[in-house]
């Protein structure tokens, strides 16, 4: 995948606002909540769009929607973060595809979006297929750090490298355990004051 890149106008006042859907209704907001406060003090503004429902197209269209939309500049930046569980490849395909053709980042994570939230505490200790035991675990290791910090911006470094050193950097999405997260949390941190 292709590193979008961005630089501020120079003598803009409006912070830039980097666009996400989700396919998470619980999960993804409350940590994207956390992002939001973090990085709303450093000059960057993060907004989650509503979609129709979970799936990966409807969350692309979601975010076409709002790229299209009076609401968004030229400056701003376009995500979609998904889950690979269960889509079919041709499904994910379609949709990589439509995103680099748009000028959206994808952050795909494999198997679900609580791999990303493992990696800020640890590394994998085994391949999850499913996302049940990962979000027992994870679950288990917010508890024990906070149970109300579902960000963990301490551990956000961490699981930047980690994710880093997982992804196979082919070009497509993640077939292996992993998440391309990490290159959301760069672009917001490239926008930070």
């Amino acid at each position: 995948m292709s590193r979008m890149s961005f630089k501020r106008n120079a003598g803009s006042s409006k912070p830039n606002v980097v666009w996400l859907a989700c396919e998470g209704e619980v999960v993804e907001p409350r940590y994207l909540d956390g992002v939001k406060y973090y990085y709303r003090t450093r000059g960057v503004n993060l907004e989650i769009v509503p979609r129709d429902n979970s799936s990966p197209k409807a969350v692309l269209g979601a975010i076409l929607k709002t790229k299209k939309s009076r609401d968004s500049n030229s400056d701003d930046l376009f995500w979609i973060i998904i889950d690979r569980d269960k889509w079919p490849n041709r499904t994910l395909s379609e949709v990589a595809r439509q995103c680099r053709s748009s000028g959206i980042g994808m952050a795909l994570s494999n198997p679900c979006f609580e791999f990303w939230q493992l990696l800020h505490y640890q590394d994998p200790q085994e391949e999850y297929i499913n996302c049940k035991p990962l979000k027992a675990l994870v679950n288990k290791l917010r508890v024990e750090k906070d149970k109300n910090d579902y960000t963990n911006i301490d551990g956000i470094d961490q699981a930047i490298s980690r994710a880093r050193n997982l992804d196979p950097k082919n070009g497509r999405w993640l077939n292996v355990n992993g998440s391309r997260m990490y290159l959301l949390i760069e672009d917001i941190k490239s926008l930070a004051n």
